[in-house]
């Protein structure tokens, strides 16, 4: 579900070595989501500028996806 963030409202895109970082704390956001923990993005989220902003934007939509299927109910 991972992908480096493309959106221009992210400012520069994230170096490789820290976005390498940042797919590891998506794919274990991932993972309590399956193991049905409904974790909290704050505890996921590191970095500061614009790789924070891409890993929250990731965070955000991988958290609305996992609640949408779960029929949990998610404001956007």
């Amino acid at each position: 579900m991972t992908r480096t963030p493309t959106n221009p409202d992210f400012g520069d895109p994230p170096t490789a070595a820290s976005w390498a970082q940042s797919e590891e704390r998506i794919e274990a956001f991932e993972h309590a989501w399956r193991e049905g923990l409904r974790p909290n993005i704050d505890e996921f989220v590191r970095g500061e500028g614009s790789e924070q902003e891409s890993l929250l934007g990731e965070l955000i939509h991988v958290d609305l996806e996992f609640r949408l299927k779960a029929g949990v109910d998610a404001r956007v």
